[in-house]
């Protein structure tokens, strides 16, 4: 569709972050389109999956259209294309999903190391439990290497807020840390759950984002 066709345009051009090309575009309203192509095409797949690619790439060039996307209910119209239904392969509708998410949660400012390390002070927003709910059941159903780490990640940003924190204690049913793993039988339906089989399945990349989340929820 026109739609597809213009959020896989976007995407290209946030991807190849020319700054001159950034520039021009932050005064032409792309992130406004392409919510606004999400926010119309519900149901496409591929209008979802490339919309979120290119709110990721642009938030992540582009200080100015990561607000403007994040004002314009940005988190919001993603989670939605991350849930979807789940009668079809969404799997790298989700991987880039969870991209764009992360980009919209980051704080203002902040790098990937100052997050890693909790040196930064700055607080994360506080999101709808629907946030919470979706990256957990992503996490379930899809067991690839980009799911889990960014779903890590995007728990590790979340954990900077009490009220976030809550509502991630909100899913877990009484645990303890010294269980060891999900058996490969055990359903998974718990933010707790999720992350300590991220940790499992991809221990290079996870590890130390689950780790901290869960001293975080321990507490």
């Amino acid at each position: 569709s026109v739609v597809e066709d213009g959020c896989i345009l976007l995407w290209s051009l946030g991807y190849n972050g020319d700054s001159a090309v950034l520039e021009r575009m932050e005064g032409v309203f792309c992130a406004d389109a392409i919510l606004a192509g999400m926010k119309g095409h519900p149901g496409d797949s591929g209008v979802q999956k490339f919309g979120c690619g290119a709110l990721h790439t642009l938030s992540c060039h582009s200080e100015s259209m990561r607000r403007t996307m994040i004002e314009n209910r940005g988190v919001e119209i993603v989670t939605r294309a991350i849930g979807g239904r789940e009668d079809e392969d969404r799997g790298p509708l989700v991987e880039m999903g969870l991209c764009a998410l992360t980009s919209l949660l980051l704080p203002e400012r902040s790098d990937d190391t100052s997050i890693a390390t909790n040196k930064t002070h700055v607080t994360v927003a506080t999101v709808d439990i629907e946030v919470i709910l979706v990256v957990m059941n992503a996490m379930i159903r899809y067991p690839i290497k980009t799911v889990q780490k960014h779903g890590c990640k995007i728990y590790r940003l979340l954990s900077r807020n009490r009220e976030n924190v809550h509502l991630m204690r909100d899913t877990m049913r009484p645990s303890s840390r010294s269980t060891h793993g999900v058996s490969s039988g055990t359903r998974i339906s718990t933010v707790w759950d999720a992350l300590v089989r991220a940790e499992q399945l991809f221990p290079k990349d996870c590890a130390k984002s689950a780790n901290q989340v869960l001293d975080i929820l321990d507490k």
